[in-house]
């Protein structure tokens, strides 16, 4: 007869597996991040994350030194799902793409999450100025450097020159968001940029970041 296939030793012991560790700190940071969302860092306790999450305190202790360090990696978790930017696929011309990457940097810092989230941290900011201001640089850190990676893929197919890709990259978030971002978060202006907007402030990118040679040729379709 066949010997049964052994069970692992977790099944026995009743140790959870290292995938099921996993998945339960995923439900603890997305079980957090909503609760700090809704009622704030000083209402949310440990004990409450830990009920709805059905873990005990004590997991969540051993994967987390502190009430504040849950705070900063639930937060950037929530807002790292909504900050995924569009890839060069070598297909487009340079002024459709960055139109294109104009319109997704501005939909994701005008997302509901991401409103949600900054307004979290001004409330936040008087109370815990070093935490908040530690979470929004990693934030912005964190968009700057996936942004720099699109102007450098579009430098290694020629479409613009080689240079400090991570200086385009922040010149190309402020004049795209300027002030609007942070008056949208405070309810000061009423929508995002129109389209025709956004088509100015990438061709006048374009042509003041990169140089007329540059700004003449980013419109001609891209040869295969």
């Amino acid at each position: 007869m066949k010997a049964a296939a052994r069970l692992p030793d977790s099944v026995w012991s009743g140790r959870p597996t290292a995938q099921e560790i996993e998945r339960r700190k995923r439900k603890v940071i997305a079980v957090a991040a909503d609760s700090f969302l809704k009622l704030g860092f000083a209402e949310t306790t440990i004990r409450g994350i830990a009920k709805t999450s059905r873990v005990t305190v004590r997991t969540i202790n051993h994967h987390f030194t502190s009430k504040e360090a849950l705070f900063r990696e639930a937060i950037l978790a929530r807002v790292s799902e909504a900050s995924v930017l569009p890839v060069f696929d070598g297909k487009s011309n340079l002024t459709d793409f960055l139109r294109a990457l104009a319109c997704d940097c501005q939909e994701k810092a005008l997302h509901s999450c991401s409103i949600e989230v900054v307004r979290l941290l001004i409330a936040e900011s008087a109370r815990l100025p070093e935490m908040i201001g530690e979470i929004g640089i990693a934030m912005n850190s964190r968009f700057q450097i996936d942004l720099a990676a699109r102007f450098r893929a579009l430098a290694e197919f020629g479409l613009i020159p080689g240079g400090d890709h991570d200086r385009s990259a922040q010149l190309f978030t402020d004049l795209l968001l300027g002030n609007r971002a942070m008056m949208f978060y405070a309810g000061w202006t009423g929508g995002p940029a129109v389209e025709a907007d956004i088509a100015a402030k990438v061709d006048l990118f374009i042509r003041g970041r990169f140089g007329a040679r540059f700004a003449e040729a980013s419109a001609s379709p891209r040869v295969p």
